[in-house]
C-alpha cells in the first residue's frame, strides 16, 4: 500500500510540473503610448504621442531550456497622435488661431513574441508586431480668440469638415519589438514591450509610429 501511495504522490507531482511548463490560454488588458514622427524637427515639435486602450488573447507555447513562443491577437483603440499648432488666419491678422488635429482609429494587433526565462518569473522578450488599422479618422479643431469654429459652424455650415476618413491610412502597420515582463505565480503577470515602426503610416507623406505597450496578463 505504502508503495502504490507513494507512486500516486509520485505521478502527481510530475503531472503537476508538467501542467506547470505546457501550453497555456489567457486574456490581457493593454494601455498603450504612440509616438508619431514625420522626420522633420520643425513639424514634431508640434507633435504630442497619443494614447489607446484594448484587451486581447495571449498564448504560451513552452519550448525548452526556458524559451517558449508567445502570439497574441489584440483588438485595440488607439490615438496614433495629436498635431497642434499656430497660425494668423489672415497677414494683416493679430488674431492667433490654434487648429488641431489628432488621428486615431481602431485596429487588430498581432504580435508574435520569443521569450526567455531569466529567473523564474522574470523574463525578457523580441518578436514582431503585426497591426492592421480598421476606421482611421482624423478630427479637427480650430480656435481663434477661444471659439471652437467646428463645434459653432458643425451643422450650419455644410462645407466644414471636423472629422473625416484617414485616406491615407496604410493598411498595415509591422515593427520590431523588444520588451519584458514579470508573472506573479502561474496565472497573473505584467509585460512591457516597445515596437519600433518599420512602415510608413501614411500614404501621401512621410511618418512612422513607435509604441509603448503596457499588459496585464491572466492565464487560465
Amino acid at each position: 500500500m505504502k508503495k502504490i501511495i507513494a507512486t500516486i504522490m509520485l505521478v502527481s507531482s510530475f503531472a503537476t510540473y508538467s501542467f506547470a511548463d505546457s501550453f497555456k490560454f489567457g486574456i490581457k488588458t493593454i494601455t498603450s503610448m504612440n509616438f508619431y514622427s514625420t522626420g522633420a524637427s520643425a513639424v514634431d515639435d508640434n507633435i504630442s504621442f497619443g494614447l489607446g486602450w484594448g484587451g486581447g488573447l495571449t498564448m504560451h507555447f513552452p519550448l525548452e531550456n526556458g524559451f517558449s513562443i508567445n502570439p497574441e491577437l489584440n483588438f485595440l483603440w488607439r490615438k496614433i497622435y495629436n498635431h497642434k499648432y499656430s497660425q494668423y488666419p489672415r497677414p494683416s491678422s493679430l488674431i492667433e488661431a490654434d487648429i488641431h488635429f489628432s488621428a486615431s482609429e481602431l485596429a487588430l494587433s498581432a504580435p508574435i513574441m520569443a521569450q526567455y526565462k531569466i529567473i523564474p518569473n522574470l523574463y525578457v522578450s523580441t518578436g514582431i508586431q503585426l497591426d492592421f488599422p480598421l476606421l482611421a479618422t482624423i478630427k479637427q479643431r480650430i480656435k481663434v480668440d477661444d471659439v471652437d469654429y467646428c463645434s459653432a459652424l458643425e451643422g450650419i455650415d455644410d462645407t466644414v469638415e471636423c472629422s473625416y476618413a484617414f485616406d491615407g491610412r496604410t493598411f498595415l502597420d509591422f515593427g520590431l519589438a523588444l520588451g519584458t515582463g514579470y508573472m506573479f505565480g502561474k496565472s497573473f503577470g505584467v509585460d512591457l514591450k516597445y515596437v519600433f515602426g518599420l512602415l510608413e503610416v501614411n500614404d501621401k507623406e512621410d511618418g512612422k509610429y513607435n509604441q509603448m505597450i503596457f499588459s496585464l496578463l491572466w492565464y487560465f
